[in-house]
């Protein structure tokens, strides 16, 4: 199995721009600007480069059994440490979305699941009482 790095060397000089960064894509020099980040958000170079091996080279879904998976999965789960470091959290802490609704979603329903459990906190003290 190749390490993830390896990953990296098979993309080439045709996929990068200048400091190896991902070309942009083409359009004005002066471009559009996107005031509506809550539908679409640009991705930063750093991402995209971290990214293109596992959009353009490999066909594994990490979360899959087969040994296709074996490599993004460990990408993924070094994504995870970093992603979870600067923060203080830890990586099985670290869920990583689709977009923000999903985000959302996930906050409301642990939000709501704490709250559920004050609630049967608050009442098991009451009839205590």
């Amino acid at each position: 199995m190749a390490p993830v790095g390896a990953a990296r060397r098979r993309l080439g000089p045709d996929v990068t721009g200048p400091g190896g960064y991902l070309a942009p894509p083409p359009g004005p020099a002066d471009g559009p600007v996107c005031l509506d980040y809550s539908t679409t958000a640009a991705v930063g170079p750093r991402v995209a480069q971290a990214m293109a091996p596992y959009l353009a080279g490999f066909c594994g879904n990490p979360s899959s059994s087969h040994s296709y998976a074996d490599v993004p999965r460990r990408a993924l789960a070094e994504a995870r440490v970093e992603a979870a470091n600067p923060i203080g959290a830890g990586s099985s802490e670290t869920v990583f979305t689709a977009g923000g609704s999903e985000a959302d979603m996930i906050c409301l329903s642990v939000g709501l699941e704490a709250a559920d459990h004050l609630i049967d906190d608050l009442t098991q003290a009451l009839d205590a009482s």
